[in-house]
């Protein structure tokens, strides 16, 4: 069975904590989910206190850590990457329907640039992970 994955947040200063809150509140608001929010907790304010008393801390702060994600050093960095994971999808979807490509075309698809490009990305992501969960078992 895999080892939990642990995590310590570090120290919240009353500054960064604004920050992040400031940052949250933006991201829903650009998305239309605050108003979404909103108008969900008006119109239903029985459901909404039930499901937030049976949401567990710890799943409200694996969230948290998760949003963290959406922010991205540049503003259009996320719209591409979202549109790569669809596109990736729907790829995806397209080549299981299909009957398996043999080794031979699998060797004849790294000669594309996207692919390339992909593999690429892939390996630099599995790189930074795990140099990430490397630093955490030290």
């Amino acid at each position: 069975m895999a080892e939990p994955i642990e995590y310590t947040p570090g120290p919240v200063t009353p500054d960064s904590a604004r920050d992040e809150v400031d940052d949250l509140v933006s991201a829903l608001h650009e998305t239309g989910l605050l108003r979404a929010l909103g108008g969900a907790v008006q119109a239903y304010p029985e459901l909404t206190t039930a499901l937030v008393q049976r949401i567990p801390p710890d799943t409200v702060r694996s969230v948290s850590r998760l949003g963290s994600l959406v922010r991205l050093p540049q503003p259009g960095q996320s719209d591409a990457i979202v549109a790569g994971l669809r596109s990736a999808v729907a790829a995806a979807n397209e080549a299981l329907s299909g009957e398996p490509p043999s080794w031979l075309d699998l060797v004849r698809t790294v000669r594309s640039a996207d692919v390339r490009r992909g593999l690429g990305a892939a390996v630099a992501a599995l790189d930074a992970f795990g140099r990430e969960v490397g630093r955490r078992d030290t």
